[in-house]
């Protein structure tokens, strides 16, 4: 039997109105967060806390990213409309 698949699910919340993309007003990240399915601890990262405190997105972002590549599969709400746009 092979291993148990790693599922991450996640979610953003966004500001409105930032920029345009495809002809549309769409958001400014402002929040993620990700959890493992079957898993209790649930994590963040804000990007407006990281830019006041002189930090790219990309650092706030890393543990996030990290967590998407040691996913197996990824899952989001909303995540064609909205997550992957963003």
């Amino acid at each position: 039997m092979g291993r148990k698949l790693r599922i991450l699910d996640f979610d953003t919340e966004s500001v409105p109105g930032f920029y345009w993309y495809d002809e549309t007003t769409t958001s400014r990240l402002h929040t993620v967060a990700w959890s493992w399915m079957d898993s209790v601890p649930i994590y963040h990262s804000t990007t407006v806390w990281t830019e006041n405190q002189g930090l790219t997105m990309n650092s706030a972002l890393y543990d996030f990213w990290y967590a998407v590549g040691m996913a197996d599969i990824v899952t989001a709400h909303n995540i064609k409309k909205h997550d992957i746009p963003l």
